[in-house]
């Protein structure tokens, strides 16, 4: 590798001087069994909202999530191209490496330090993948891909940035690539409920942009409830 550059739930409102938003979530199971998660208790995540705007993550992505995005690297060609945009720390990169035929390559786009760093700890020694720390804007494309799988939280980013981003893709991939991508069930709804102002009027741009994406392009998608929180899985084809 190189490296290169079940149940409820309530959601209340941030401070709006702290900005940050508590995120309760309650599972309860009396009938499961006790090593079962499902009998889970009641616990309080914090994180900033700003941070969750920007990242768009709240947890790692689930296995069942990461199996979804990646299915279709089963098909490829034995000398297939794989690109993966915004891997953070890595969930679904690690299922896409045990994919990988010995002919095959992974280039990796990841834009945060620190989750660059991550990367190359737990993939450095995997001689098919290369991790280049670099916005996707920016990253030099020498040849098109049959497979882009992207973890960019469109939705909440800036419209502008997700613009480019979308009119971007189509000339990454080979005629017959497949594009995937997820976005979070709930976002749309707790989003409007928690922003305002210009980040209301910003989260609406993007959304509208994201839909309009989604209704020209996408052949399949997949909802999976088995992720914190659940997620609907998308493939776009652009020819």
């Amino acid at each position: 590798m190189a490296l290169l550059c079940r149940s409820g739930g309530m959601v209340d409102a941030p401070d709006s001087k702290s900005g940050e938003l508590w995120f309760v979530r309650v599972r309860v199971s009396p009938s499961a069994p006790l090593n079962d998660l499902a009998k889970l208790r009641v616990f309080m995540v914090q994180f900033d909202l700003e941070r969750l705007l920007s990242i768009g993550s709240i947890s790692p992505s689930s296995s069942f999530l990461a199996k979804e995005m990646i299915k279709y690297s089963k098909n490829l060609p034995a000398n297939a191209r794989i690109l993966e945009i915004g891997a953070g720390r890595g969930p679904i990169t690690k299922f896409l490496v045990k994919e990988l035929k010995s002919s095959q390559k992974l280039d990796v786009v990841e834009l945060m330090p620190e989750f660059c760093q991550s990367l190359q700890k737990y993939f450095s020694n995997k001689p098919l993948v290369t991790i280049y720390c670099c916005d996707i804007l920016e990253f030099d494309i020498h040849k098109k891909y049959d497979l882009v799988i992207c973890s960019l939280p469109f939705n909440s980013m800036d419209p502008e940035i997700t613009k480019r981003v979308m009119a971007l893709l189509p000339s990454m991939l080979n005629k017959s690539g497949i594009f995937s991508f997820f976005e979070y069930s709930f976002t749309q709804k707790i989003f409007y409920y928690l922003l305002r102002g210009k980040n209301l009027e910003r989260y609406k741009k993007a959304r509208s942009l994201v839909k309009n994406f989604v209704k020209q392009y996408e052949f399949e998608h997949t909802n999976i409830y088995a992720n914190i929180p659940p997620a609907v899985v998308r493939f776009l084809r652009f020819n």
